[in-house]
């Protein structure tokens, strides 16, 4: 389903959705468009009341257009301006893949789709028929049958399909494509659209009309806080992970948002080419249907252009229908890298907040485990000891304690001790360079063993920390 606005309804677009062209119009039609007029008998229109019908003829779609407006007292601010500029129509398009609607239209006949070919003997399934009293029935629900100007299903093109033209009457009885089908805003607009797809996902699932997953809808897994707990050192690891990969992200934004503003550059360019077109166009016709012509091969062959700028013009305004909907994704695409963009730089704010939190809490609680077991090895060291210290010089006793060293260096030993307990070696090393030590007296590999706990652990990184700070040591702390 394709949902585009119009400013009004020109009587070239329902010579087109009508049919209704002459014989040399149908020609220009089927050399440069993709019409088969060996099909046109197979168009039909769904009527109030759910009637399948041909296609009405009798009168154009601006007209069914100004009686309708007219009739129910609906105010058309268009009038009120000497250029209509506000969007007063929907124009709606119902379809599907080529394949599954070739099915529905055609059962198991085969058409032949090169140019110039004969289809007249092709015959209209009464599965395209049914459908279509689905669409309109979905349509009636949707805006209201009164507000159906004409519904009309071509199947004379390279893959069937149907054409609703709706009012879109708000509440105040006003004619308004913004209050009925965008709301207040670009992200209002995506979030009714997202729902009239769902429901006619619901309406088209009978005919194995599916519709695609959004990629726009995303999701991201959280670890529990128990887990973030327990394995803070891995948690860290992700946030890094996920800092780099958001940075990533931004940059890929800024991309897409430089894209998209020069595609919607080019769509105005390509906008404002066709209004200067369609406005070249209209006043050679006008100029056309004032010509008097004074024999019948002129008369001819006025008839004859008219048809040709006739044709020509209602191209024109489908490219202008076209693009103007496109500039509109385009734009609602481009709020939404904005939005995406600006969530993006709260979501950097809100890791790199996450990573302080995280390191603060796993300093917290490794500064925790490393100081009850620092005290611990402080009172074992100091215990023994006490009954000898007789005089000053037995101080000397306490030298390569970690009770002396602590007392020295504590804070460097602290801190190498963190860094080791998190695997962080070549960090560790340089806090012990810097406080003047040598590095590790051991020469066995350093790591975490399968087995051990975190109090075994850290009581280890502690004494490693203290040997890797004291100044008479140099050697460098081997990795597991």
């Amino acid at each position: 389903m394709d949902i585009h606005a119009g400013v009004g309804f020109s009587r070239g677009q329902s010579d087109e959705h009508q049919r209704n062209w002459s014989d040399k119009a149908w020609a220009f039609a089927s050399r440069n468009g993709n019409y088969d007029r060996t099909r046109d008998h197979l168009n039909f229109e769904v009527a109030r009341g759910c009637v399948i019908q041909p296609i009405d003829k009798s009168k154009s779609i601006p007209q069914r257009i100004k009686e309708s407006v007219a009739s129910r007292g609906i105010f058309d601010r268009n009038t009120t301006v000497p250029v209509p500029r506000y969007r007063t129509i929907a124009n709606v398009q119902f379809g599907g893949s080529r394949e599954r609607m070739h099915q529905l239209a055609f059962g198991d006949q085969t058409v032949d789709l090169s140019y110039g070919a004969d289809n007249s003997g092709i015959t209209r399934s009464t599965d395209i028929e049914e459908w279509a009293k689905d669409m309109y029935r979905f349509a009636c629900e949707q805006w209201g049958e009164e507000n159906i100007v004409q519904f009309i299903c071509h199947l004379d093109e390279s893959n069937p399909h149907i054409h609703a033209t709706i009012l879109p009457v708000d509440n105040r009885n006003h004619l308004s494509f913004k209050n009925v089908f965008a709301g207040k805003d670009k992200f209002a607009f995506k979030e009714n659209t997202t729902r009239l797809h769902n429901r006619l996902a619901e309406v088209n699932r009978r005919w194995g009309l599916e519709r695609g997953l959004s990629i726009t809808e995303t999701g991201a897994r959280h670890r529990s806080t128990e887990e973030y707990r327990r394995e803070l050192a891995q948690q860290n690891n992700e946030l890094e992970e996920k800092i780099a990969s958001n940075t990533i992200t931004l940059s890929e934004l800024m991309t897409r948002i430089k894209r998209a503003q020069n595609a919607i550059k080019g769509l105005n360019t390509m906008l404002n080419n066709l209004n200067a077109q369609k406005k070249q166009v209209e006043d050679e016709l006008d100029q056309l249907r004032k010509t008097t012509a004074t024999t019948d091969a002129q008369r001819r062959d006025i008839e004859s252009q008219i048809s040709k700028k006739e044709f020509e013009l209602s191209k024109i305004d489908s490219s202008i229908a076209d693009k103007s909907a496109k500039l509109e994704i385009a734009k609602v695409n481009l709020e939404e890298m904005e939005r995406l963009t600006s969530d993006a730089k709260a979501n950097y704010e809100l890791l790199q907040k996450s990573m302080r939190d995280s390191a603060q809490t796993m300093r917290g609680q490794i500064s925790s485990k490393l100081a009850q077991v620092g005290f611990e090895e402080m009172i074992n060291s100091f215990s023994p000891l006490f009954s000898r210290m007789v005089t000053e010089k037995d101080i000397q006793l306490f030298d390569g304690s970690l009770l002396r060293d602590m007392a020295e260096r504590g804070n460097q030993i602290f801190a190498c001790a963190s860094l080791l307990f998190v695997g962080y070696i070549d960090q560790a090393t340089q806090i012990a360079k810097d406080c003047g030590g040598g590095g590790s007296s051991s020469d066995l590999p350093w790591g975490r063993k399968e087995d051990e706990d975190d109090r075994a652990w850290a009581r280890r990184c502690l004494l490693q920390a203290q040997a890797m700070t004291r100044p008479a040591q140099s050697k460098k702390v081997k990795r597991k």
